[in-house]
C-alpha cells in the first residue's frame, strides 16, 4: 500500500497534466517528466503513475498535432480539436481520483512511448 506521500506525488503526476489545458494543451507533459525524473527513485508507485501521466500527455500532444493538421485540412476538424480537451479532463480527473487511493491508474488510449 503506497504511502500519503506516494499518493500525493501521483495525484500531482496527474493534476499537473491537467494543468496543460490552462496552457494551451501542448505542454502537459512538464509536470509528469518533471515527476518522474525527480522522483522515479523515490517509490516504484511513483515511477508508476508519473510514467503512465507522462505517456498519456504525449499520447494527448501526438492527438493535437493530428486533429490541427486535420483542421488545416477539412472544414470539421474544429470539431475534434475539442476531443483531446475533454479526453485530457476526463481521464485526468478519474486518474487523480484513482491515484488518491493508492490504486493504480491505466489511461485507456493510452501509446507506452515511455516503459
Amino acid at each position: 500500500m503506497p504511502t500519503d506521500d506516494e499518493k500525493n506525488m501521483a495525484m500531482l503526476a496527474h493534476l499537473s497534466g491537467l494543468l496543460g489545458i490552462a496552457i494551451g494543451g501542448v505542454l502537459g507533459f512538464l509536470g509528469p517528466l518533471l515527476l518522474w525524473i525527480l522522483r522515479k527513485e523515490d517509490s516504484a508507485y511513483i515511477e508508476q503513475e508519473a510514467k503512465e501521466a507522462l505517456n498519456f500527455q504525449l499520447t494527448l500532444l501526438i492527438v493535437y498535432c493530428v486533429t490541427v493538421v486535420v483542421g488545416m485540412i477539412t472544414c470539421f476538424g474544429i470539431v475534434f480539436v475539442f476531443v483531446p480537451v475533454v479526453m485530457q479532463l476526463v481521464f485526468g480527473i478519474i486518474a487523480t481520483i484513482t491515484a488518491s487511493k493508492g490504486i493504480p491508474y491505466r489511461y485507456p488510449f493510452n501509446i507506452r512511448l515511455i516503459s
